[in-house]
C-alpha cells in the first residue's frame, strides 16, 4: 500500500530490528532448504552475484561463508560474472560442487537473472532471496527465500537489505553447525549474538538520529561523503556508500581501510567528510584508529564510528552500544548510515520516493517483466 509518506524510509529502518527478531526466531524455516542442500550436496565452490544493495550483501555473505563453511567463495557483479569470469574457469569442480547464490528484492534485474540462467545451463544450483517467489529470478532458482518485509515505497533498499544479509548469515551458521564444521560452543555464542542484534541496531538508530540533530550543517555542506573500513564492514560500507548516493545525489566513495592510503586519502581536505569504522576486535581495529587519527589532523570532519567502548571518545565520533561480533557488525553499523542518508536527504528538500533519473531501468532494458 503506497501512502506517500516522505518519511517511509525511515519508518523502514525503524522496523529493521523488528523484523531481524522475526528472521532470527523462525530461522530453521528461512535456512533448511540451505542447510539441506549443503547436507545432501558437497558443495566447495559458492558464486554470488548482485547489483546495488545486494552486491554489498555478497561481498559480506562470501566472507562469512568461506570463514564459517570452509568453502571457496567470491562476488562478482553480473556483468562481470556473465562476460569476464566464467563459472568452474579451471574445470576443478563438479557441478553438484558449485552453489551460486543471487540476493535481490525484486528479482527483475536483467543481470543476475543471466547469471541464474547460465549457471543453470551448466547445472550449477541457484539460490535467491526474494520478496516475489513467484517472480522471474525465482522461477530461475532452485532455492528461493523470501523475505518478510514487504515491499519498499522508497527507492532506496533498506530493509529489504538487511533482511537478506540476515538471512545469509544465519544460513551460513545453521549449515556450519548442521555439518559439523562449528562446534556447540561456537553455535551457542553465534545466536547469542544473533539474538542481541535487533538491540543493537535499536540503540544505533537512536544514536545516528542524536549525532545528526548535532552534526546536522557538516552533513549538509559537504561535497562528498567517504567511507572506510575494514572486513565485513568494507562490504558494508559500499551499501552506506550507496545509499547516500542514491539520496542526497552527492559523490560518495567507499574504501577499504588500506587501501584508502594508496591514492585515495589524497583527495582529503579540511573540510572533507570522512566516517572511518573501527568495529570487530583485532589488529585492524587499533590500525583503523591510528589512520583515523593521521586524517583527523587533516580534515576537522573525520568522524570515527565506533563502539561506547572505544577509548579516546571526541566529541564528533558517531558513538554506540555496538556488539562489535564478526560479520554482525556489518549488519549494526550499517544502520547509522541509512539513518544519515535519509536524514540529510529530507533537510536538502530531496524525496526519498523518488529516483533521480526513475526511467533508468525501462529505456536502458535494465530490468526483466517477465
Amino acid at each position: 500500500m503506497h501512502t506517500h509518506d516522505e518519511d517511509a524510509m525511515l519508518r523502514y529502518i525503524e522496523a529493521e530490528p523488528e523484523f531481524i527478531r522475526e528472521i532470527v526466531g523462525d530461522r530453521k524455516r528461512y535456512t533448511a532448504a540451505f542447510v539441506e542442500h549443503f547436507l545432501k550436496h558437497p558443495v566447495k565452490r559458492v558464486y554470488l552475484s548482485g547489483n546495488g544493495s545486494p552486491h554489498s550483501v555478497c561481498e559480506v555473505a562470501g566472507m562469512c561463508m568461506e570463514a564459517l563453511l570452509g568453502v571457496e567463495a567470491s562476488s562478482s557483479l553480473p556483468a562481470i560474472l556473465n562476460r569476464h569470469k566464467p563459472f568452474n574457469a579451471g574445470g576443478v569442480y563438479r557441478p553438484e560442487e558449485m552453489l551460486l547464490i543471487c540476493p535481490a528484492q525484486t528479482g527483475r534485474t536483467a543481470g543476475p537473472i543471466e547469471s541464474a540462467r547460465r549457471a543453470r545451463a551448466a547445472g550449477i544450483p541457484v539460490l535467491c532471496t526474494t520478496l516475489a517467489p513467484d517472480g522471474v529470478l525465482a522461477r530461475e532458482s532452485d532455492i528461493v527465500i523470501e523475505k518478510p518485509t514487504g515491499y519498499e515505497e522508497s527507492f532506496p533498499e533498506s530493509k529489504g537489505h538487511v533482511a537478506s544479509m540476515t538471512i545469509l548469515l544465519l544460513c551460513a551458521v545453521e549449515a556450519a553447525h548442521a555439518l559439523g564444521r562449528m562446534d556447540e560452543e561456537t553455535y551457542g555464542r553465534c545466536l547469542d549474538g544473533f539474538s542481541r542484534l535487533p538491540g543493537s541496531c535499536e540503540r544505533a538508530i537512536a544514536a545516528a538520529k542524536a549525532w545528526y540533530a548535532v552534526h546536522r550543517e557538516t552533513m549538509l555542506a559537504a561535497d562528498a561523503y567517504r567511507f572506510v573500513g575494514y572486513g565485513p564492514c568494507w562490504g558494508m560500507l559500499q551499501e552506506s556508500c550507496l545509499k547516500i548516493l542514491e539520496t542526497t545525489r552527492k559523490p560518495s566513495m567507499a574504501y577499504e581501510l588500506e587501501e584508502f592510503l594508496h591514492g585515495s586519502g589524497y583527495g582529503v581536505k579540511e573540510d572533507s567528510v570522512v566516517f572511518f569504522v573501527c568495529a570487530e576486535d583485532g589488529p585492524e581495529r587499533e590500525r583503523a584508529q591510528e589512520i583515523y587519527r593521521w586524517f583527523a589532523g587533516k580534515s576537522r570532519n573525520c568522524v570515527l564510528v565506533t563502539s561506547s567502548r572505544t577509548p579516546g571518545r571526541r566529541p564528533n565520533w558517531l558513538v554506540s552500544d555496538f556488539l562489535d561480533l564478526p560479520f554482525l557488525s556489518a549488519v549494526e553499523y550499517l544502520i547509522p548510515f541509512q539513518v544519515l542518508s535519509h536524514l540529510t536527504a529530507r533537510d536538502m528538500g530531496l524525496s526519498t520516493l523518488t529516483q533521480a533519473y526513475p526511467e533508468i531501468f525501462t529505456e536502458l532494458h535494465a530490468i526483466v517483466e517477465t
